[in-house]
C-alpha cells in the first residue's frame, strides 16, 4: 500500500507545479496515477472476499463475477465518454452542465454555438460569463460581436467599449466599433477608432483600407466606403 501510495504521486508529480493552473484536476494528468488506485481496488476487493468467503469455488465465482461486471461497467463508462469526444460542442456542453461557475467551459461552449449559428444560446453563455467575471474582454468582445449581426448596434457599441475600456489594445475591437459608429453617422468617432486600429495593427491591409476611405469621405474626397462588415 505504501508503495502504491508514494507511485501515485510520482506519477503525478511531471503535470504538477507551484506554479498556479488552470485547472486543479484535469482527467488526462490521472489516465496514468489511477493505474495505482485501480490496483489497490483490485487487491482490497480480493482481500475482502477471501476473508468473507470461506468456499473456494465461491470465491473464484465472486472473484470473476466482480471482474465481468467491473469491465463491462467500464467499457460502458469508456463508450459514453467517447462520444463527448467526437464533438467539441458536446464536451463543452459537458463541462458546463458538471461545472456551471466554469468561466473557461462557457466561454468555449459559447464560441462552439456561435460557430454553429446557434446565436441566441451563445449569447446567453456570454452574458454568464459576464456575470461571473466582469472583466473578461474576450467574452465582452464575442458578445459585442453577436449583438452586431442580430441587429442590436447599441448593445454592441456598449460592450465595445466596456471591452476597450479593460483592455484598449485590441485593434480588432477599435475596428468593429468604428464600423458601427459608421453605420449611425458619427464619422469622427468612426475614424478615431479606425486610426487607432491601423496604428496598434499596421501590417492588416483592412484596417488601413478603411482609415484611408474614412480619411477621404472626412475630407469629401469621391472615394467611396463600401458596405462594412464584422
Amino acid at each position: 500500500m505504501g508503495f502504491l501510495g508514494i507511485a501515485f504521486f510520482l506519477i503525478l508529480s511531471p503535470t504538477s507545479s507551484f506554479a498556479p493552473i488552470a485547472d486543479l484536476a484535469f482527467e488526462h494528468r490521472m489516465y496514468l496515477p489511477l493505474a495505482t488506485v485501480v490496483t489497490l481496488g483490485v487487491f482490497g476487493a480480493r482481500a475482502a472476499i477471501l476473508v468473507l468467503v470461506r468456499r473456494e469455488p465461491a470465491r473464484r465465482f465472486l472473484l470473476a463475477t466482480g471482474l465481468a461486471i467491473a469491465v463491462v461497467l467500464l467499457m460502458g463508462r469508456t463508450a459514453v465518454r467517447n462520444t463527448l469526444y467526437r464533438s467539441p460542442t458536446a464536451m463543452w456542453a459537458n463541462v458546463v452542465s458538471v461545472a456551471p461557475h466554469n468561466v473557461r467551459a462557457h466561454h468555449n461552449y459559447g464560441r462552439q454555438l456561435a460557430h454553429h449559428r446557434q446565436t441566441a444560446e451563445a449569447i446567453h453563455h456570454f452574458r454568464k460569463i459576464i456575470e461571473l467575471k466582469p472583466d473578461h474582454v474576450d467574452a465582452r468582445l464575442d458578445l459585442a460581436t453577436l449583438l452586431a449581426r442580430e441587429g442590436k448596434p447599441d448593445e454592441a457599441i456598449e460592450q465595445f467599449r466596456r471591452a476597450l475600456a479593460l483592455n484598449p489594445a485590441v485593434a480588432a475591437a477599435h475596428y468593429n466599433l468604428g464600423i458601427l459608429l459608421f453605420r449611425q453617422g458619427d464619422l469622427d468617432a468612426a475614424l478615431a477608432h479606425f486610426r487607432t486600429a491601423a496604428a496598434l495593427k499596421p501590417e492588416k491591409a483592412v484596417y488601413r483600407d478603411m482609415l484611408d476611405g474614412m480619411q477621404a469621405r472626412a475630407g469629401n474626397q469621391p472615394e467611396a466606403i463600401g458596405s462594412p462588415r464584422i
